[in-house]
């Protein structure tokens, strides 16, 4: 199960977790896990900031850290 999420502000990462820095097509974002496996990208394009979350307990399905970014490179 996904959630996408377009702010006209940055999203702030205000959790303990740990970010890296990711290439989005040519944008650069940030990608983090938290204990509960929810994955969070975060990147800017434009001056429109989006957050792309999955969560993998309650889906049937795994994807990667790659399949995500693919996903957020797929709205470009």
């Amino acid at each position: 199960m996904g959630l996408m999420m377009v702010r006209g502000k940055e999203v702030s990462n205000s959790s303990d977790n740990e970010y890296e820095e990711v290439e989005i097509g040519d944008v650069k974002g940030e990608y983090g896990e938290d204990d509960a496996g929810v994955m969070h990208l975060d990147w800017t394009d434009d001056q429109i900031h989006y957050r792309l979350t999955y969560y993998g307990e309650q889906s049937e399905k795994e994807i990667t850290k790659e399949e995500l970014i693919e996903t957020a490179e797929s709205f470009e």
